[in-house]
């Protein structure tokens, strides 16, 4: 990895920059690999990272694209792109990463990954469970193409998972996938909190048994031999609470490619790729950045400086994002 350059200047949200990153060696899980990340970035706290105090409620008598989202606690609260936001008239995947302050109330982008279902249920909750790369990569293509046709691509991804999988729910729910891995991956961590060997074969080498290492920020994620995404958090607390949600979402799109070998290399040269980013930041401490067929968005806020507080980098010619 080359050295990682110094940026001196002081960090606004004006003149972003992320943080200086360092890749460790990658671990083969099936055909998912994964290569822990570090930071140089001083630790965050005081933000609450699974969203579990907020409010969430559809919007009126419920609007497929929206959802409403308060904060009544003294914490914010994060909301990732992809994540699950389970109950209402249909569970849905936040469209884009949010910072919710306290006391604030605001109505998010959402959409719908369950079908077939469009009745009264209980208020949302945040699942801290994620949407598959290649779900989110659908909804980001057709959205530039035309917002319309996001909501159109995310049902056909879910609809081809399921049919690959040879799973289908009853109202083709994406959430059901991830949710059955993330049963039997409990009981596997029961089994070795236990001292007893893990029955359940297929999930010995499930990503998401992986435990964080010291201070670990985030992760660079492989499927099938290419460089998918990087994951980075502002603490090694908040990518630890988040972690199993990413590992289901990638062996999901996993159980979908043939196992191949990644190098070390080509993840370094993933996040040397970023390093120079100018990212785009709106009124909301949301930013983005494109460049050398990687996309980046995050989220961040500033006190005395700006701080990133979670980004994700897409890796836009993955062929797992549309296969």
């Amino acid at each position: 990895m080359k050295k990682t350059t110094q940026h001196t200047e002081r960090n606004s949200l004006s003149n972003l920059r992320l943080p200086a990153l360092h890749v460790g060696r990658g671990v083969v899980c099936g055909s998912v690999t994964v290569f822990p990340v570090w930071s140089d970035a001083d630790g965050v706290r005081g933000i609450d990272w699974g969203g579990r105090g907020l409010v969430i409620d559809e919007v009126g008598g419920g609007n497929v694209p929206q959802l409403s989202v308060s904060n009544p606690t003294p914490k914010a609260q994060l909301i990732l792109e992809g994540d699950i936001l389970e109950g209402g008239r249909q569970d849905r995947m936040a469209a884009e990463t949010t910072l919710v302050m306290p006391g604030q109330s605001i109505v998010i982008p959402v959409n719908c990954v369950e079908a077939g279902r469009w009745n009264v249920g209980r208020g949302h909750r945040s699942t801290n469970l994620k949407t598959a790369y290649s779900v989110r990569e659908a909804r980001r293509r057709a959205f530039k193409l035309e917002p319309g046709m996001a909501q159109g691509a995310v049902w056909e991804r879910i609809s081809r998972i399921e049919n690959g999988l040879g799973e289908r729910s009853a109202t083709s729910n994406f959430k059901e996938r991830a949710t059955a891995r993330q049963a039997r991956l409990t009981v596997s961590k029961e089994q070795l909190a236990r001292g007893e060997r893990i029955q359940d074969s297929e999930i010995a080498d499930h990503p998401a048994m992986l435990k964080p290492l010291a201070g670990q920020r985030g992760v660079v994620i492989a499927i099938g031999g290419e460089i998918v995404a990087a994951e980075v958090f502002g603490s090694s607390v908040a990518f630890a609470e988040r972690w199993e949600g990413i590992a289901i979402a990638a062996e999901i799109d996993g159980r979908l490619t043939p196992a191949r070998n990644v190098r070390s290399q080509d993840a370094r040269d993933f996040i040397d790729a970023i390093e120079d980013a100018h990212p785009v930041v709106d009124g909301k401490g949301t930013f983005t950045w494109e460049g050398h067929g990687i996309t980046v968005t995050g989220v961040a806020h500033e006190r005395d400086e700006a701080t990133v507080l979670q980004f994700t980098a897409t890796n836009d010619r993955a062929v797992v994002m549309s296969a």
